[in-house]
């Protein structure tokens, strides 16, 4: 969780704290989708489609 942050972070600027939440909250599944997708998101909200 709290690498995919930061990897969020460094490619996309300071999170929101609706971000955050989504992250903390989310099941390991999901999380590792959206580090999947850090490589290739032109946006945070192509992260989390």
């Amino acid at each position: 969780m709290l690498v995919l942050q930061r990897l969020l972070a460094r490619r996309f600027g300071v999170l929101n704290s609706n971000v955050i939440s989504l992250i903390s909250n989310a099941p390991v599944e999901d999380i590792e989708m959206w580090v999947d997708r850090v490589l290739d998101a032109e946006t945070l909200d192509d992260i989390f489609k």
